[in-house]
């Protein structure tokens, strides 16, 4: 459903800003 890709989509950009935030913090 539209409403399931753009949670995923939500989640994924979500979880990229932590991914980068964590490497930056290194």
């Amino acid at each position: 459903t539209e409403n399931s890709s753009i949670i995923h989509s939500f989640v994924g950009d979500f979880f990229n800003d932590i991914t980068l935030a964590m490497i930056l913090r290194e």
